[in-house]
């Protein structure tokens, strides 16, 4: 079942607020210096953001960015990957997470952009 959200988040403020009175640790001063967390935009669409982290793949230190969901009660989520649910989906840029974002969020958008990908016509014929 298709779990619905009715919260409306007016600022990262009032999530970081909110999570840490839940006695969560996501914005916890010392887990995102663990991390090198930056939080990189506000809310969008009433209940997401992008966070940028530091990622150790080997010897190298990589910044990825992560789309993050709210929910109601203020826990955070990281949008994952379609097929591997437990693995957070990463971008390379805030500029990429939002586009991504912005493509799950606004039908005419997708429409417009597989048009692009594959040739298909952006609207319907006009008859």
């Amino acid at each position: 079942m298709k779990k619905t959200y009715t919260k409306t988040w007016l600022s990262i403020e009032d999530v970081k607020r909110t999570n840490q009175e839940l006695g969560h640790t996501h914005f916890h001063p010392e887990t995102m210096k663990y991390f090198q967390t930056k939080i990189e935009t506000d809310i969008l669409y009433d209940r997401y953001y992008i966070e940028s982290e530091t990622k150790k793949y080997g010897a190298k230190n990589t910044r990825v960015w992560l789309i993050n969901k709210v929910a109601d009660d203020g826990s955070i989520s990281h949008l994952h990957r379609p097929l591997a649910p437990l693995i957070p989906r990463e971008f390379d840029s805030t500029y990429a997470a939002m586009s991504y974002l912005e493509f799950l969020m606004n039908p005419q958008s997708k429409r417009e952009r597989l048009g692009g990908i594959y040739g298909l016509p952006s609207s319907s014929p006009q008859i």
